[in-house]
């Protein structure tokens, strides 16, 4: 097997590069809502996960960010309906909230997905 190891990707000849690095996911998961506490089902790059209250949960990083902005994209598998959204808050952790079809805060059971895009530390 071979290993490729480059920082930026561009087109053949003159063009734009892409930063690969910066680009990639830094941290995700999926959190088994159905559990009490909630846990991982599985994950990288987050090394613990806070239950903050109803329907509140924080994927704390294994390698925090370089600060508190970056992407954090979230949704939920709920036979009950609903929805998820993330928020970044701190360069070592993220927030996340399920959204019943109410659009309030609720518990909502299922299995919660997330995605961190941004620059470690």
């Amino acid at each position: 097997m071979s290993t490729l190891r480059a920082q930026n990707i561009g087109p053949p000849g003159a063009g734009a590069t892409t930063d690969v690095v910066k680009g990639a996911v830094k941290a995700w998961g999926t959190i088994n809502t159905t559990t009490t506490p909630a846990s991982f089902r599985t994950s990288f790059g987050a090394s613990s996960l806070t239950d903050v209250g109803v329907g509140s949960f924080r994927p704390n990083f294994s390698a925090p960010m370089q600060a508190a902005e970056y992407a954090v994209n979230a949704n939920i598998g709920s036979a009950a309906g609903g929805t998820a959204a993330g928020s970044s808050s701190s360069a070592n952790y993220c927030d996340l909230n399920c959204v019943n079809t109410t659009w309030t805060i609720a518990d909502v059971t299922g299995f919660l997905s997330f995605s961190v895009k941004g620059i470690l530390a």
